[in-house]
């Protein structure tokens, strides 16, 4: 059966545009938050505000959970009042946060037990991406409910992969962020060292994005955001912090090494400690700049 109704949890900087996608593809969507007015938002933009994750379940084939962190999810899903007490038997839980993959095969055995279906499907690419319905949306689960929770998911984005089991989405996902985050690290070292020895910062980026060092974040992310001294949230520091944490304790059980991956998790610390955990990702540069004692970011306020 087609999903007719959907619900959604978690109205943040991209559950709201994701939000919103439904409602312009013309899903009756209900709505729960922490944050009453981040639910009134959403009202005033036409869904039904709800009181609690479980009367979102009532009135919903389907509902979408995009969260900060495993404790969150079990709660939204389990806890008092959560999805598991208010879903209709054989509706959709489709979990888009980006939690550790064993939290959630955990979370959806308790799910399968239950009677109701569950997906996970983690995003990525930013908020502007999130408000024009372009995400790129990684999926765990079985086919045949990917594939009916398919016309949803378009609603919010363009570029759709199937990763095998319940999990596998987010194991796609927190390598993914890895590898990032990682390449983030050599890149912001790179430039502080250019710049110390004297290389021009922007003949540096020309030069860098014609070789196999070039993508979007020497291209778009970063000149976006820190190389113009813009550090407000796009994707939190702190955010990828944990994700780094998943990919590390994923590598841990199974024995695998991630010696990048551990060196990206020090220096997020590092900026961390110095109060950054909620600036834009990219703030881990300043953490270079005051290293090695070079301004990349030229903008950048002298108490920062």
């Amino acid at each position: 059966m087609a999903i007719q109704s959907v619900g959604f949890i978690g109205l943040g900087s991209m559950g709201n545009p994701m939000a919103r996608r439904i409602l312009e593809k013309g899903y009756p969507l209900a709505v729960y938050d922490v944050r009453p007015e981040a639910v009134a938002e959403l009202v005033r933009a036409g869904a039904t505000g709800c009181a609690s994750p479980a009367e979102v379940a009532r009135r919903s084939d389907a509902v979408c959970s995009i969260v900060p962190d495993s404790p969150e999810v079990e709660q939204v899903v389990l806890g008092e009042n959560g999805l598991i007490q208010g879903a209709r038997p054989g509706a959709f839980i489709i979990e888009m946060s980006t939690i550790d993959p064993a939290v959630t095969q955990s979370i959806a055995r308790r799910v399968s037990k239950a009677g109701l279906r569950m997906i996970d499907a983690p995003v990525c690419r930013s908020t502007e991406e999130a408000k024009r319905g372009e995400l790129m949306i990684l999926i765990g689960g079985a086919k045949d409910d990917y594939e009916e929770c398919l016309p949803v998911l378009k609603c919010m984005g363009s570029m759709f992969y199937h990763c095998g089991e319940i999990g596998m989405g987010l194991t796609m996902k927190v390598v993914n962020n890895m590898a990032g985050q990682s390449m983030a690290l050599a890149l912001c070292e790179a430039l502080a060292l250019g710049v110390k020895a004297g290389l021009d910062l922007g003949l540096m980026r020309e030069v860098l994005s014609g070789t196999a060092v070039s993508g979007r974040l020497l291209q778009q992310v970063y000149p976006n955001y820190a190389l113009k001294g813009n550090f407000e949230l796009g994707f939190a520091l702190d955010w990828a912090h944990k994700d780094v944490g998943h990919a590390l304790r994923l590598a841990a059980r199974l024995g695998s090494p991630c010696p990048a991956g551990s060196v990206t998790h020090v220096f997020q610390n590092i900026a961390r400690s110095q109060g950054k955990g909620r600036w834009d990702h990219t703030a881990l540069i300043t953490v270079f700049e005051d290293l090695a004692g070079v301004r990349l970011c030229p903008d950048r306020p002298k108490n920062r």
